[in-house]
């Protein structure tokens, strides 16, 4: 299983509760990131591309139990990797190659829905 899992923001429900506090990048990027306000650790993550896409990122261990995560895309910040990862997938190691592969990854995926549903 991966740390991360990225999705259409459209295709998540973020739950609006107080126990997650949100925080804003100062980069040239648009990334709101949550943590628990109780232990800091990181809940969910939202990008948002060109001011119309937006893709949420949400750590594995957040993902309930019967959503059914198989397909690995690739393996991003992998220069942060706690094991070795033997597998066929691509590994990107810093911080631009990662979010740009990151975003090819999903905007091909999103270009291949509106293929198929024609």
């Amino acid at each position: 299983m991966s740390d991360d899992c990225a999705f259409l923001a459209k295709d998540v429900v973020v739950p609006q509760v107080n126990s997650i506090q949100y925080s804003k990048s100062n980069s040239l990027i648009s990334l709101k990131r949550g943590k628990c306000s109780s232990c800091g650790s990181p809940v969910i993550s939202i990008f948002n591309v060109f001011g119309f896409l937006s893709f949420v990122y949400i750590p594995s261990k957040n993902i309930p139990p019967n959503i059914n995560i198989t397909r690995i895309d690739a393996h991003t910040f992998y220069k942060r990797r706690v094991s070795e990862i033997y597998d066929r997938a691509p590994k990107y190691y810093g911080y631009w190659s990662s979010q740009l592969n990151t975003v090819r990854i999903l905007l091909w995926a999103l270009l291949r829905l509106k293929i198929h549903k024609g």
